[in-house]
């Protein structure tokens, strides 16, 4: 098992996490149960590491491009909610003014 990525929270970490298991990597969050005591432990943040070692390369370079901002799939357009009208970002499923989710024909 191999580090590739240290996150800022254990939210961060999952992230990355899912964003390499849609890629085929196995991988799991490690130090996630200290990060609610980082005062008291020198280090203290999550990480994510690859089961493989195999995966190393490959991982680590997509967890880079997710650090820039740049995902694998694609970014998700941005919807209309049919309900209330109002502009929701790509990367949301749910409407944030009335909670109504987003419809099939606009996911990516």
């Amino acid at each position: 098992m191999k580090q590739v990525y240290l996150a800022e929270n254990p939210i961060e970490a999952h992230m990355v996490v899912d964003l390499l298991q849609a890629q085929g990597i196995e991988a799991v969050v490690q130090g996630e149960h200290i990060f609610a005591i980082r005062g008291a432990v020198p280090i203290s943040y999550p990480t994510v590491c690859v089961l493989d070692d195999a995966d190393y390369d490959r991982a680590r370079a997509l967890a880079l491009e997710y650090d820039r901002g740049a995902f694998p799939e694609g970014e998700r357009e941005p919807w209309t909610c049919a309900q209330c009208g109002e502009q929701i970002e790509g990367n949301f499923d749910l409407c944030w003014q009335c909670g109504a989710e987003r419809p099939s024909e606009v996911e990516a």
